[in-house]
């Protein structure tokens, strides 16, 4: 099985080629000084993708740095970040992630990009021995190739299509739906998240009746979604990593009148506080969504969301625009605990960059950590993190958790109303 999915990634790369926070468990007593503990930053703070939702997530990993060293750092050792921008060039983060894994002195790589280049960079990781977290990218193929020393916060997008069906399967008679419809993109992401949305409509006994297909940025969906219409699904699922490819769908689907009992959607810009300001036709959309403020998730200290979203536009006198960041905040504190259980007995081993590298791997995959702003930490196997996936609705202009039952703030409102009640 990983060998076909290598096989597909190889080709799919191709073609995109054409107060304290947290507290630990236990107390460390024994600490080392003249030392540092170093974590490498793979990010796009320049060209296309620069800015934006990536500062966002830079912003809260130096928070949480900050928020740690106030506080001793790891076990006397200060964090410290070395950070490489990619400019936006997949070549250049693989160039980038190539140096920091020849330089034993940094302990692991934070990789903050999309999944087409964190996947290059794995190919080149692989034959080093430093572990690599990556915080928010959800395609089942970080995780599901096989390297040796991933590790993924984020659900997995097969993780996301499993939780929409568990919703769907909860509804009234009214809002039953045997029927679905897919739009996705061609990229990276897009094929494998069709390919998690057929294997589970199998499963569920659910009709996918027609699947279309967009080039990222088309601006034009008419014809896609007009095919759509004539097969009269019950629900249609479609995605998007460009916001402007999200709201233009929308718009166009109001424009043609396609009114199936719901969209769906799955995290990418739909989960940002843009896309709630982008125009009304985003009433009812449904969301597979990783976190949002209004969930109950608690760190160690007893802080929540709202408590660090106030500190976060305090310190930078703005508000996050994109979940990621807390997903970003949340791995540094992550690595922070990894390497207090590992080294606890022998503080004066993080002086010995190789050895931290060789310990830092396992104590990963052993890591439980009940109680984070991002919720329960728990890797398997994988490295795959196993993060409850939150389903929310648009309504009233908010995002509102309307399942897991225990996390629900709200009944969802389905079927939908079409674009001409509302």
């Amino acid at each position: 099985m990983k060998y076909s999915l290598l096989l597909l990634f190889t080709l799919l790369t191709a073609c995109a080629q054409l107060p304290p926070l947290f507290a630990t468990t236990s107390t460390p007593q024994a600490k080392v000084s003249g030392c540092s503990v170093q974590v490498g930053i793979l990010i796009s703070l320049t060209g296309p993708l620069g800015g934006g939702r990536n500062q966002e997530q830079l912003n809260s990993m130096e928070m949480a740095r900050d928020e740690i060293n106030a506080q001793g750092g790891i076990l006397g050792c200060p964090l410290q970040f070395v950070i490489k921008d990619d400019a936006s060039v997949i070549e250049k983060g693989t160039a980038a992630a190539k140096e920091m894994a020849e330089d034993s002195t940094v302990a692991i790589i934070v990789d903050t990009r999309p999944a087409n280049a964190v996947l290059a960079a794995m190919v080149t990781l692989d034959r080093y021995d430093v572990p690599v977290l990556t915080p928010a990218v959800s395609t089942n193929l970080i995780t599901q190739i096989g390297y040796r020393r991933i590790f993924r916060l984020a659900a997995a997008q097969s993780d996301i299509i499993r939780t929409l069906y568990n919703f769907l399967q909860t509804l009234p008679k009214a809002a039953q739906v045997r029927s679905l419809a897919t739009l996705h993109q061609l990229s990276t992401s897009g094929r494998p998240l069709f390919l998690a949305v057929e294997d589970e409509a199998s499963r569920r006994g659910v009709a996918l009746i027609i699947s279309e297909e967009y080039k990222p940025l088309s601006k034009d969906y008419r014809q896609q979604l007009r095919r759509i219409k004539s097969a009269n699904p019950d629900a249609v699922l479609f995605d998007a990593d460009e916001l402007q490819d999200g709201v233009a769908i929308l718009q166009q689907a109001k424009e043609l009148d396609l009114n199936p009992k719901m969209f769906l959607v799955t995290t990418g810009p739909f989960v940002r506080t843009a896309f709630l300001r982008a125009g009304s036709f985003n009433e009812y959309v449904l969301v597979g969504s990783q976190w949002t403020a209004d969930v109950p998730w608690r760190d160690d200290s007893g802080q929540n969301a709202q408590a660090f979203l106030q500190k976060y536009s305090a310190r930078f006198k703005a508000a996050p625009d994109h979940p990621g960041f807390i997903m970003t905040y949340t791995s540094i504190y992550v690595i922070t605990r990894a390497l207090e259980e590992a080294f606890a007995s022998a503080p004066q081993n993080l002086t010995n960059g190789p050895r931290v590298r060789a310990e830092l791997t396992p104590a990963l995959r052993r890591l439980k950590m009940p109680n984070s702003l991002f919720g329960p930490i728990k890797f398997d196997e994988d490295g795959q993190n196993q993060h409850p996936v939150l389903i929310t609705q648009v309504l009233g202009g908010k995002y509102a958790i309307v399942y897991p039952e225990a996390f629900r703030v709200q009944a969802a409102t389905v079927p939908v109303p079409g674009w001409t009640s509302r």
